[in-house]
């Protein structure tokens, strides 16, 4: 899980969301925790609290940066270097203390439009930027995540996406994608066909992917706030590893992201199973290393008392 406090619905001032990660890497559940998710405009912000909250024997703190962005291929690639230069600043003044070893930002919408020479070429400058990155510490295999928005012909242009970003995979394998799977009003959420034909495309492609938004509760379930069904991180992840290992067609995965009942998942440590279905170790860790890379949460314990309550954890 990486923490994202910042961001809605929690929104929390920085100098909290930084005391709560701070907290959380020092409590029970830090096995749990991945990156804290903090705009890479806003490094500079950081110096102070970090030396304020630390102790000695502080573990190093992992920043996933949130990119700038942009509406045209300049703007993009011009924001991708300024949050490369934020990140080297940062890991300059605080030499080591604070890594940023994951980026993630967002495609501009007229590049997931684009032919697929240009989609491949800002995907091929990112990824080269992202690799050339000056004084980069050591980095996961999946680091770079693109967000790749949903529009007009969703089917053609994701699907794109994916079939590029595979490509580039070959000499960048760093390169990952990123999908929304929530927001705070109702037509920020996509519905689960987009959401089964993203992890269905991803897996075909060999695409590793994050998600991120709405996936604060394990299972699918009504939110009387958003007005409308919202995603579980359960139903997600174990879509995604029983897409992989099972080979599953769009309409299974589909069905399966649906699932609203505790019933319809049991975690134990020699057969997992959701739906019916059995999922083996080894499956879950090849997709979880693979395909299901990770999700981004504005809150740590409304999971992990979601599955206590569940009896899941």
């Amino acid at each position: 899980l990486d923490y994202a406090g910042l961001f809605p619905p929690a929104k929390l001032p920085l100098p909290e969301a930084l005391r709560n990660y701070a907290a959380y890497l020092r409590g029970p559940h830090a096995w749990m925790l991945a990156r804290f998710v903090c705009p890479a405009s806003r490094f500079g912000e950081v110096d102070a609290l970090y030396r304020e909250l630390s102790l000695v024997d502080e573990p190093v703190w992992r920043f996933s940066g949130l990119g700038r962005g942009g509406e045209t291929v300049c703007e993009f690639l011009a924001g991708l270097s300024a949050d490369l230069q934020a990140a080297a600043e940062l890991h300059q003044r605080l030499r080591g203390r604070i890594v940023m070893d994951v980026l993630e930002t967002r495609l501009p919408p007229v590049v997931v439009a684009a032919g697929a020479d240009e989609l491949r070429q800002c995907l091929q400058s990112a990824a080269t930027a992202w690799t050339e990155f000056p004084g980069a510490p050591a980095r996961p295999a999946s680091s770079l995540f693109l967000e790749v928005p949903f529009s007009g012909d969703w089917r053609h242009e994701v699907g794109s996406v994916i079939r590029q970003a595979s490509a580039v995979r070959a000499t960048h394998p760093m390169l990952a994608l990123k999908i929304r799977t929530g927001g705070v009003e109702a037509r920020q959420i996509p519905p689960v066909e987009q959401v089964a034909f993203f992890i269905a495309a991803c897996r075909d492609a060999g695409v590793p992917f994050k998600a991120t938004a709405g996936l604060h509760h394990p299972l699918r379930h009504e939110s009387r706030e958003v007005g409308t069904k919202m995603h579980g991180f359960l139903n997600v992840f174990a879509a995604a590893a029983l897409a992989r290992s099972a080979n599953l067609a769009e309409r299974e995965i589909a069905a399966l992201l649906e699932r609203e009942e505790s019933r319809d998942f049991s975690l134990t440590t020699d057969a997992p199973r959701c739906g019916g279905q059995a999922i083996g170790l080894d499956a879950i860790r090849a997709a979880r290393g693979q395909l299901a890379i990770s999700f981004g949460s504005c809150s740590l314990m409304e999971p992990i008392e979601d599955l206590q309550a569940l009896g899941l954890l």
